[in-house]
């Protein structure tokens, strides 16, 4: 090892050489002991909050998404109540006599869509039919008229009977 007390005797004021070599060999023993490891640690945790700061944008995307999917999910909860609902809602609205609504077997499409097919049978006007028609078509889940069949009904006030089969995809 390193000998410094032949250096010592060749100094003539030993004091202030003596307090301050050991201070400036701690300082720079702490600061390769304890700040460069420590400036290290603090960089790479400025990259994982960069790399998060990249992630939020889609994960709040994400979540978003769920939350649509979930009101989505509880509005189609259930059996055929909700759709049966609007169906009433609307007419209602528009003027027009629901005489029946049947349900139909629903079916599977792909993973997440079913097919739910109700059969309607109205009193209305054309104008009426054509504005129930309108509304049903857009309700937030995709709703798709298949069939129309439309008959003079025998009323004096000139109404036509209608039936069609509607159904579509839901969530």
């Amino acid at each position: 090892m390193f000998n410094i007390e032949p250096l010592l005797l060749q100094i003539k004021d030993r004091r202030p050489v003596v307090i301050v070599a050991p201070l400036v060999l701690g300082l720079l023993a702490g600061g390769l002991l304890v700040v460069k490891p420590g400036l290290s640690h603090l960089r790479g945790t400025q990259a994982d909050i960069s790399s998060l700061k990249e992630k939020v944008q889609p994960y709040l995307y994400v979540l978003e998404g769920e939350s649509k999917l979930l009101n989505f999910k509880k509005q189609f909860s259930g059996d055929k109540a909700w759709f049966i609902e609007q169906i009433n809602s609307i007419a209602e609205k528009s003027g027009v006599s629901v005489l029946s609504v049947l349900p139909e077997e629903s079916g599977k499409i792909g993973d997440f869509l079913e097919r739910l097919s109700v059969h309607i049978d109205v009193e209305a006007s054309y104008h009426q039919l054509g504005l129930f028609v309108s509304q049903l078509e857009s309700l937030d889940p995709y709703v798709k008229i298949l069939t129309v069949d439309i008959s003079r009904g025998g009323g004096e006030t000139g109404q036509s009977s209608a039936a069609w089969q509607g159904g579509g995809p839901r969530a």
